[in-house]
């Protein structure tokens, strides 16, 4: 205790706040004010009006009315003054055995361990923590930044070296309704539909990385299963839906086809079941549970054609523009 603590001066996120603070009460022409009295408290001996009793509290007063009158018991609630009697404690507690659940997992367990012949071994060490430390191979660079780096270099080769000016880097918060908010200050297009500039410059960076991958894996695909169809036009069942072609399926990981023993009726099943007699025979009123299948969904109902979806209109507009230049797909 009692250490020397050296004096940094003040943080620099509150330098900054309060250098932030100064420049916009400057921008605003406005000075912050800063409450500090005490707040007032709470308002005291004030009206409250009387609007009965509480709807929840008369529904768990007339519920009990009719338990009462069902179970014919009246339940009487002890004065709030009388101290009810402690708890008992320390009182005799049968042993009845094993739950019946335990006894049928373990009897389950061993009849599974007898069958497939291995024992069950439950761990109970803690686990081990995440590995630290290890070897990390280097892949080299990313091949997103390695094109993106390539095509700055193509242009930059056209264009001249790309140097990023000050006004192209929000500052500040202006709202400028003439722009559009993504773009910078500088170059924007005087040509606007609808408010959004159009016509303007679009650099090419040729095609996209993924699209060339997508195609020489294609065509890799192509020279190794020949005549092969890469898109689904039936509905083979035997098969694994993903795929576009029949593979010869090996043989399953896991056994299939095996027998499984018959243990019985659930114990917990059995229990409900009981319960529910015994609980229909002190009521004098039987469960029924509804097994009428439910009615089918609306047929033969009105749909409205509202026209071809936008997007299916934008997918065969791109498709026909893209047919036009790299032939018909």
């Amino acid at each position: 205790m009692n250490y020397f603590v050296p004096n940094f001066g003040l943080d620099h996120e509150v330098l900054g706040y309060k250098e932030n603070l100064k420049v916009a009460e400057t921008q605003l022409n406005h000075k912050l004010q800063i409450e500090t009295d005490p707040p007032k408290g709470p308002p005291k001996d004030y009206f409250v009006p009387n609007f009965g009793m509480d709807h929840e509290i008369a529904t768990s007063i007339l519920n009990e009315k009719e338990a009462s009158s069902n179970m014919g018991h009246k339940w009487v609630v002890p004065d709030k003054d009388s101290v009810p009697a402690a708890p008992p404690k320390n009182y005799f507690v049968p042993n009845f055995g094993l739950d019946q659940d335990i006894l049928g997992a373990k009897e389950n367990l061993k009849v599974a361990e007898a069958q497939l012949g291995h024992k069950l071994n439950i761990e109970t060490d803690p686990p081990k923590g995440p590995p630290k430390n290890y070897f990390v191979p280097n892949f080299g660079m990313d091949e997103d930044i390695a094109a993106s780096l390539k095509h700055l270099n193509q242009q930059e080769s056209i264009h001249g070296r790309w140097e990023l000016p000050e006004s192209m880097v929000q500052l500040d918060s202006n709202v400028q309704a003439d722009r559009e908010p993504l773009m910078a200050k500088v170059g924007v297009p005087k040509s606007k539909v609808g408010g959004h500039p159009t016509n303007y410059f679009v650099p090419d960076f040729g095609m996209d990385e993924d699209i060339i991958t997508t195609q020489s894996n294609i065509k890799a695909q192509k020279i190794k299963f020949p005549g092969a169809s890469f898109v689904q036009t039936d509905s083979e069942i035997n098969r694994e839906p993903l795929l576009s072609y029949s593979p010869t399926i090996a043989d399953p990981p896991f056994k299939m086809n095996y027998f499984v023993p018959n243990f019985g009726l659930d114990h917990e099943v059995l229990g409900e079941k009981e319960n529910l007699k015994l609980t229909e025979e002190k009521l004098g009123h039987r469960l029924s549970i509804e097994t009428d299948p439910p009615k089918g969904p609306p047929k033969d109902y009105f749909v409205p054609n509202f026209g071809m979806d936008h997007d299916i209109a934008s997918s065969l507009s791109n498709l026909k523009e893209a047919e036009a230049t790299g032939g018909k797909m």
